[in-house]
């Protein structure tokens, strides 16, 4: 039986890559990716290191603003963009690896691993990522890695080694030191919380120094009068978003959210405690949970797309998540409601899957 077992996960997994290279193969021909106000940086920062440490772009702003894992990395390719397409596909190869591999740590059943693989790979704001010479990519590589050393209990200098890589991928990154840090204190490891939090602040000193001596925009300093300066509702915009089509008024989508929500704490509570007491749960909610609430607290956004762009990177967790609670819900049900649960899922499975079809080939849903 173990031999079957190992041989169905190898052909899962076998699976997962071929759907994560057809779909970026589908929709993005080779060499092919979009550019940004966020990419034309990215490139023009990684032309020298002299050009990253003191040049700055049209609008005035530091190269130093951004993180230095991609320009350094692109600074040794002629065709930066045919790199990153790449970097692009091996990302969401190893990401669909490691949301298969996290799925069955925390218990699900081969299919609901499929399931898990099959509506990440699917779900556009979380794809639209892939098809960008942006940050995200290998961001979200690297998130769902520390999800696994997490759960798999590796090393805590694992742990912050991938902490820092993280943040020098992007600056959201340090928020994971924090993130880390409240899992390894829920599980009473205090040592390694204080560890993971001191080198975070140790990193995130050494780069404010590097940043304030060359001159950069991006500084604490600089950086903290405009936390205001934009709005967090088009967090709520992305969110509401994977449930509800963007044409449904924002109120209605937070009423039916909330409803689903509410109705999940007062019908399924013995099952919802009991995933929350799962330590699977606890770490991918963890994980997601201090990442959103610093990320919302820290950063207003002034796009919807942001608000997309920046959460689908947990996006995973949530789903596994909530795949364990349906699983939970499924077990303890009677038929009609089985039927039901089919039912709702059908719908947004369709939904998806029509906004995924209508992205790519006509106006986005």
């Amino acid at each position: 039986m173990p031999n079957i077992i190992r041989k169905f996960d190898s052909l899962t997994l076998s699976a997962s890559i071929l759907l994560g290279f057809i779909i970026v193969v589908a929709f993005h021909p080779y060499g092919v990716l979009g550019l940004t106000y966020d990419s034309h940086d990215i490139l023009a920062a990684s032309k020298d290191l002299h050009t990253y440490l003191h040049g700055r772009n049209q609008d005035g702003h530091s190269y130093l603003v951004r993180a230095p894992l991609h320009p350094i990395f692109l600074s040794f390719f002629g065709n930066k963009v045919v790199a990153m397409w790449w970097v692009n596909l091996s990302s969401i190869l190893a990401s669909l690896v490691l949301v298969y591999k996290i799925a069955r740590i925390n218990n699900l059943s081969a299919n609901a691993c499929r399931l898990a693989v099959l509506i990440t790979g699917i779900f556009t704001p979380w794809l639209i990522n892939f098809m960008y010479l942006w940050t995200e990519p290998v961001f979200i590589v690297f998130v769902l890695l520390l999800c696994y050393a997490l759960l798999e209990k590796w090393s805590v200098t694992s742990v912050i080694v991938i902490c820092v890589i993280l943040f020098l991928t992007r600056k959201a990154g340090l928020f994971f030191f924090a993130a880390a840090a409240a899992t390894y204190l829920l599980e009473g490891k205090r040592m390694n919380a204080a560890s993971t939090v001191a080198f975070g602040v140790f990193v995130f000193i050494l780069w404010e120094w590097l940043e304030f001596t060359c001159g950069s925009t991006g500084y604490i300093f600089a950086w903290i009068p405009k936390l205001q300066t934009y709005s967090r509702v088009y967090y709520v915009e992305a969110v509401t978003s994977w449930f509800l089509p963007l044409q449904i008024t924002l109120i209605f989508r937070v009423v039916a959210v909330a409803l689903l929500v509410l109705s999940v704490l007062v019908f399924f509570s013995t099952q919802l405690f009991g995933a929350l007491r799962q330590r699977q749960n606890v770490v991918l909610l963890t994980l997601a949970s201090t990442y959103v609430l610093i990320l919302v607290s820290f950063r207003g956004i002034s796009e919807y797309e942001d608000g997309e762009r920046y959460l689908t990177v947990v996006f995973p967790f949530l789903l596994i998540f909530s795949i364990n609670l349906l699983s939970r819900i499924w077990e303890t049900s009677e038929k009609p409601l089985q039927f039901f649960i089919c039912l709702v899922i059908g719908l947004w499975l369709t939904y998806i899957s029509l906004r995924l079809v209508h992205y790519f080939f006509w106006p986005v849903v």
